[in-house]
């Protein structure tokens, strides 16, 4: 049996409104920066980086306060390294585990075994979720044809968010996973691969002429369901901790995690394929 379609919220066009209006606001900034590459680029995802992981760590973990300086510092450092020096992979890596020693050892003068237990999986879910996928983010476009693969898994993805929103809100009926994200519907799911499609075209057509069918193809897969696993992902943690939002920095979106969670999976899935797997 269809479902009823799902009820608006009262305040959804003045939501809707604020979305916009900071999506105007912050889309030529990051429009800037994926034109300038280099530290500039690698700078904005460093910042998008630390404010990502306060964020999560103010909501689920918020003390000792030196072991979440440290995890926001690591954070910040993580795209700068990857985008900056051609070993910065490896100097990511070896960052987090020098991070991870020194939040033991922090937790072992605190001398509370479940607090260290408890902390240690948050800290690294805190660096590892937004500073990875943004630190990858930053390698995609000091690569080959740079510009195109970055600005495409940034296009495919907000096309992908706002046309899932445009969709759902208007003819969503069928709950896509209810106990996790109560307003996402299927109809929303179809309504956001055709955003993701139509940003590919676009970026296909202005700045790589080169991609192939399986490219598109591919692009489509991680935008259209990675993206939304990503966001249902967070979903989850938002719930278990009783959040309608990791932060209220940028008004009708929430917080910067609010913003980007999307993006934090399909980033690194692109870049395995454009760097190890693409034919």
């Amino acid at each position: 049996r269809v479902a009823a379609r799902i009820p608006r919220t009262p305040d959804d066009a003045t939501q809707m409104r604020r979305r916009l209006v900071s999506t105007l606001v912050a889309l030529p900034i990051v429009a800037l920066a994926l034109w300038a590459g280099g530290i500039w680029f690698a700078g904005l995802a460093a910042l998008g980086a630390s404010l990502g992981t306060n964020e999560y760590l103010r909501a689920v973990y918020p003390r000792p306060l030196t072991v979440r300086a440290l995890a926001i510092g690591t954070s910040a450092a993580l795209p700068l390294l990857a985008a900056i020096r051609s070993d910065g992979l490896a100097l990511a890596f070896v960052s987090v585990v020098v991070a991870s020693i020194v939040a033991w050892a922090t937790h072992l003068r605190l001398a509370d075994n479940a607090a260290a237990e408890h902390g240690m999986g948050h800290l690294l879910a805190a660096v590892v979720l937004p500073s990875g996928g943004l630190a990858t983010l930053a390698m995609l476009r000091v690569g080959p044809d740079g510009l195109g693969w970055a600005s495409l898994v940034v296009l495919a993805t907000v096309a992908n968010d706002a046309t899932a929103l445009f969709v759902g809100k208007l003819f969503g009926r069928r709950r896509l996973l209810p106990r996790v994200s109560p307003h996402k519907t299927w109809e929303g799911f179809a309504g956001g691969t055709a955003g993701s499609l139509l940003a590919i075209a676009l970026v296909h057509a202005i700045l790589l002429p080169g991609l192939t069918a399986l490219d598109v193809l591919v692009v489509l897969v991680i935008t259209s369901v990675a993206g939304p696993l990503g966001d249902l992902s967070q979903s989850m943690v938002k719930r278990a901790h009783d959040l309608d939002d990791f932060g209220d920095l940028l008004p009708g979106h929430g917080g910067v995690l609010d913003r980007i969670d999307s993006l934090l999976f399909n980033a690194p899935l692109l870049l395995v394929w454009v760097g190890w797997l693409r034919p």
